[in-house]
């Protein structure tokens, strides 16, 4: 029996954190909204489900790979664009070397937000080790995980 729960409760957790694909038929109408007026040059729209009431477009705009996340009724909460590890500013990269040594920076990317502050939500690795960080473009690390 507690076998079961346990189970049960590492699938739960799982699920929690699940992103699940989507039709663009599936999104709401305020998102889809939203979506097009801040990105009208977008193509090759991918729509996924985070969480209860999230839903991220993965997308290009001209050369650039980005992703957008809306709630259910169209605010925009953030935008994350891909960018070469060479472009993260100095500080970033310093405090990551600093923090982390030994791990390689393996992705890169910048991380916009409605008040207006840009992070970078930085991938790392070192062997079978992995972390996803974000730094504030002063250095300063906000999440780790």
């Amino acid at each position: 029996m507690k076998k079961l729960i346990i189970s049960t409760a590492l699938i739960g957790i799982t699920l929690i954190g699940y992103s699940q694909s989507l039709k663009e038929s599936e999104v709401p109408v305020a998102v889809k909204n939203s979506f097009k007026k801040s990105f009208p040059d977008a193509t090759d729209v991918k729509w996924s489900k985070e969480g209860t009431n999230e839903f991220e477009s993965e997308f290009k705009s001209g050369k650039e790979e980005m992703s957008a996340v809306f709630d259910n009724t169209g605010t925009w909460i953030n935008t994350e664009t891909e960018i070469e590890v060479k472009d993260l500013p100095a500080a970033v990269q310093s405090s990551i070397r600093k923090t982390y040594p030994d791990f390689k920076i393996e992705e890169a990317e910048l991380l916009e937000t409605p008040d207006g502050v840009k992070s970078y939500e930085v991938e790392i690795k070192k062997g079978s080790k992995k972390h996803e960080i974000v730094v504030l473009a002063d250095g300063r690390i906000t999440k780790a995980s």
